[in-house]
């Protein structure tokens, strides 16, 4: 705006010494037509070469508005133009008469007065407005600073504003990746612990820790179902199910040990682990079964050991009667020891962990009132199934006594295993609720074999005792009186 002022000045100020210079000639009201003035008036030099002279004409009177109009539209086209030398350029190519001369020059004459007059009246009529514009311009000058002030002051800001933008964006960003960085590493651990579960598995189930083992096993399952997406935590829920089965597989070891050895902590571990498992009615079918199975191995094991001794054949496939059969007539009491000493020890064993279940659930049952169906589950179990498994027990010693013969036994080898036979009865009797019927019956034909043998070598001796000896009448005393 101060530079439009300037070139508007500047442009003004030219034009009045333009005007003035124009003003200045000599005698210049002689060359301004008035309305009474005639072409007649003008002298003109007579003695111009070339130029002849002519009769003047009378004047035409134009109007303001008519001069600015006939004004050639060439001096409006350019900035810079030369008016000077396109008026003369337009007198090239024509006869020059003095009088056309003078009649141009009065003509541009008339044009500049007008033109300068209305550019004065306009000035004068503008004047006012101009120096308001310039008021307005130098109002709008100073608000336009203070605006550019306050946008530069609120480019700073704005740069400031940045700067603590782009700093807390990186501030988010690097708490972002933190907390990115510290969950993967959350991730990583549990992932890592997943593995390294497999291995603490293994060193519980070795140790019996088993409700351990199988909590390990829970929590590792629960965090592996939440990580499966990744594809060796996939994997690893396939080794867990694995484990799952070794723990299955180790508690059922652990159950046949105990038919053999009852150990109560490591019993409480096992049937801990059977409770959390929700499996103690399967529990108790095992440990029937192993019980069973345990007798059935202990008496043929006995029965084999003492058929080794006695330089027998060791047939696995021989039944238990064919064993029995072939024990050497000298080994029979040994064999009835040990084996009603192994069946009662097992029966015994049957019996302690009858006593701790009814004992556990009775404080279990003081301890927590509410019902616990898992209570009360063995006891059922292991008493409807006491005279099954003792008549396991009766069974093999039965088949033991049947498959022997006493005859050949010697009298005091014949009482120890009556006596033996008849403790284990009683022992049956009093823990089992088993009369034994088959053990009496058994030792009633071993004793009546025993002294029908016995009665008859009795006899040979007695024959041959009489037909070897020499007899002669025995010295009575008088007073002997034969009734």
């Amino acid at each position: 705006m101060e530079k439009l002022r300037t070139s508007l000045t500047n442009t003004l100020k030219n034009l009045g010494d333009t005007l003035a210079e124009d003003l200045s000639m000599d005698d210049m009201s002689d060359f301004m037509f008035s309305t009474q003035q005639t072409n007649s008036e003008l002298d003109y030099p007579t003695s111009i070469a070339g130029v002849s002279k002519v009769s003047p004409r009378s004047p035409v009177i134009e109007s303001d508005e008519d001069i600015i109009n006939n004004i050639d539209a060439s001096y409006f086209i350019e900035d810079d133009f030369d008016a000077t030398g396109y008026e003369l350029k337009k007198l090239f190519g024509f006869d020059l008469h003095l009088e056309d001369v003078d009649s141009e020059r009065m003509r541009l004459r008339s044009q500049l007065q007008v033109v300068s007059k209305k550019i004065s009246t306009l000035i004068m009529e503008k004047s006012p407005s101009y120096n308001t514009q310039i008021e307005d311009m130098d109002s709008i000058n100073i608000s336009i600073r203070d605006l550019v002030r306050g946008i530069r002051t609120i480019r700073e800001a704005l740069s400031i504003a940045e700067s603590e933008s782009r700093t807390a964006l990186c501030i988010l960003a690097n708490e972002k990746k933190k907390r990115l960085l510290n969950r993967l590493h959350s991730t990583l651990r549990i992932i890592k612990t997943l593995y390294e579960t497999e291995f603490h598995l293994r060193d519980c189930i070795e140790s019996g820790n088993f409700p351990v083992a199988i909590r390990l096993c829970l929590e590792a399952k629960e965090a592996a179902n939440t990580y499966r997406h990744f594809s060796c935590v996939s994997d690893l829920m396939t080794k867990l199910v694995g484990s799952t089965n070794l723990i299955e597989g180790a508690l059922d070891d652990a159950l046949a040990t105990f038919t053999m050895v009852f150990d109560q902590d490591q019993y409480v571990l096992v049937y801990s682990a059977f409770i959390m498992l929700n499996k103690v009615e399967l529990a108790s079918r095992k440990l029937i079964n192993h019980f069973i199975a345990t007798l059935k191995k202990s008496s043929r094991k006995i029965v084999e050991e003492h058929c080794v001794r006695g330089r027998c054949i060791n047939d696995t496939e021989l039944s238990y009667e064919a064993l029995c059969e072939r024990i050497d007539p000298e080994d029979v009491v040994s064999t009835v020891r040990e084996l009603c000493y192994v069946m009662c020890k097992i029966l015994i064993i049957y019996h302690t962990i009858l006593r701790f279940h009814t004992e556990d659930d009775e404080r279990r049952r003081l301890g927590n009132p509410t019902e616990d169906t898992s209570m009360g589950v063995m006891i059922n179990h292991m008493t409807s199934s006491l005279n099954a498994v003792f008549r396991v027990a009766l069974s093999a010693l039965h088949s033991l006594l049947c498959c022997q013969d006493f005859s050949t036994l010697k009298f005091e080898e014949l009482l120890d295993i009556v006596d033996m036979a008849n403790r284990f009865r009683d022992f049956g009797h009093t823990f089992f609720g088993d009369s034994s019927d088959e053990i009496v019956v058994s030792l009633e034909k071993q004793a009546i074999t025993y002294f029908l043998h016995y009665h008859s070598e009795r006899m040979e001796e007695l024959r041959l005792f009489l037909e070897n000896e020499c007899f002669t009448l025995c010295p009575i005393p008088n007073q002997f009186h034969h009734i």
